[in-house]
C-alpha cells in the first residue's frame, strides 16, 4: 500500500502521546480489583441449584409417566390422519 497525502496529513495531525507510567497503571489494577463485584460464587450455585431443580423435576416426569395408561375410551381412536413432510416423508395415520 503506498502512503497518500492525505495519509500523511492525518498521520501529523495526531496528538502526542507518552508511554503510561507503570506505578499509575499498578494504582489503576489495584483500585479496579478492589472496586470489582463478586457474585461469581452465588450466581454458580444459582445455576446449579436450577440445574439441579430441572433433572430432578425431569426424573419425576419420567417416573410419573412410566405408569401411564390411557382412559378407556381413548385405546380405540374414531378416525386417523396422515403427515407428509416436506422431505416427502410420509407418517401413517394410526
Amino acid at each position: 500500500m503506498t502512503p497518500e497525502a492525505l495519509d500523511d496529513l492525518l498521520d501529523h495531525s495526531a496528538p502526542a502521546t507518552r508511554a503510561a507510567d507503570d506505578t499509575a497503571l499498578r494504582a489503576m489494577m489495584a483500585e479496579a480489583r478492589r472496586e470489582a463485584p463478586r457474585g461469581r460464587k452465588r450466581r454458580g450455585a444459582i445455576v446449579a441449584g436450577a440445574l439441579v431443580a430441572v433433572l430432578v423435576g425431569g426424573a419425576g416426569v419420567a417416573t410419573a409417566t412410566d405408569g401411564f395408561t390411557w382412559a378407556p375410551w381413548l385405546q380405540d381412536p374414531i378416525g386417523s390422519y396422515s403427515l407428509t413432510l416436506p422431505r416427502g416423508v410420509v407418517l401413517p395415520g394410526r
